[in-house]
């Protein structure tokens, strides 16, 4: 299925739509597709780097919220963790 396109319009600077009309010409592709990667590419990395719920509750953004010790032994030790640490500590107590 192709995806339907939209008309819009857009005001820019003008030193930047020369820019870009530069940038289409010397590439040899056309305005249109130019500013769509700009788009695309713009959206691709908008994304947030990390998790916000692990910010807001790290932080009590909602309250007073968790102790910060509770939330990274939440966080931080998953169940692998723990057995591989129950392991360690077992063959400690061995040695």
């Amino acid at each position: 299925m192709i995806n339907p396109t939209v008309r819009t319009t857009v005001d820019l600077p003008e030193d930047l739509i020369f820019a870009i009309k530069q940038k289409a010409l010397n590439e040899k592709k056309s305005l249109k597709y130019i500013i769509y990667q700009a788009l695309t590419t713009y959206m691709k990395y908008k994304e947030p780097i990390t998790s916000t719920t692990s910010v807001l509750s790290l932080f009590g953004a909602w309250g007073k919220g968790e102790k910060g010790i509770d939330f990274l032994k939440r966080v931080r030790y998953s169940p692998l963790e723990k057995e591989r640490e129950e392991h360690l500590e077992k063959q400690w107590k061995k040695s």
